[in-house]
């Protein structure tokens, strides 16, 4: 008698923790649908058009002429939308922006790579001022042309 309850006993054991396991499984996958779990991010590219066509003075006192093409990397379709409302705001401070610089600091490559950290910082910074939210997730330049 002792054996079979024992064997009775184990195999309850082994039955019942069956059942509980789908049933986690079950809950991991209602969680998964009401959005308890972080979905993962999925980044996009936003070209800025049409592209910013601007002048700036050179270093002989002439003016020189830059196109740029940026994108804006975006985290989601929120964002992508928040930033397709703002483009004019963001095409007005590339203008601005590169005017502002000089001929040696347009055509060096290291440069180039300064340009768009700080493209990056302002921007998250104009987007938290307007919006309240840094929208901007990176910045680069597609087309980078310079006479």
């Amino acid at each position: 008698m002792k054996k079979f309850i024992m064997k009775f006993c184990g195999s309850l054991f082994l039955f019942m923790s069956l059942l509980i396991q789908p049933i986690s499984f079950a809950a991991e996958e209602e969680n998964k649908e009401k959005g308890k779990t972080k979905p993962k991010p999925v980044y996009k590219y936003v070209s800025v058009e049409p592209f910013v066509i601007t002048n700036f003075v050179k270093d002989n006192g002439n003016l020189g002429f830059i196109n740029v093409e940026p994108s804006i990397m975006v985290l989601d379709k929120h964002d992508e939308n928040t930033l397709n409302r703002h483009i004019p705001i963001v095409k007005d401070y590339f203008i601005f922006m590169l005017g502002s610089l000089d001929e040696s600091t347009i055509k060096d490559y290291k440069q180039r790579n300064k340009i768009l950290q700080r493209s990056k910082k302002e921007l998250q910074k104009l987007f938290i001022r307007e919006t309240g939210k840094p929208v901007v997730q990176g910045v680069l330049f597609e087309k980078y042309i310079t006479q």
